[in-house]
């Protein structure tokens, strides 16, 4: 039968554990304040991998020819931007 939908396996939730000790104990979110501060380009890399994104696209033939328009958007995890 297995574990329910959507639950983590023992090894996933063992290794995110560990992951979050490393984080806290390298000095947790100022420290990578100041990572990113002096390394924003592998900040970005790091971030650009992991944000959220999501692309819409529709098209439609006029004729013989497809038309096409693809919307993406960019979430920004910080609140203070979220909107704009």
């Amino acid at each position: 039968m297995g574990r329910p939908k959507g639950a983590s396996n023992k090894s996933t939730k063992a290794v995110k554990e560990a992951l979050q000790e490393a984080f806290e104990g390298l000095g947790g979110v100022p420290s990578l304040i100041a990572w990113a501060k002096s390394e924003p380009t592998e900040f970005y890399k790091l971030w650009s991998k992991i944000m959220p994104t999501e692309v819409k696209a529709e098209v439609t033939n006029i004729g013989e020819s497809p038309v096409g328009k693809i919307q993406i958007e960019i979430i920004s995890a910080n609140p203070e931007h979220q909107g704009n």
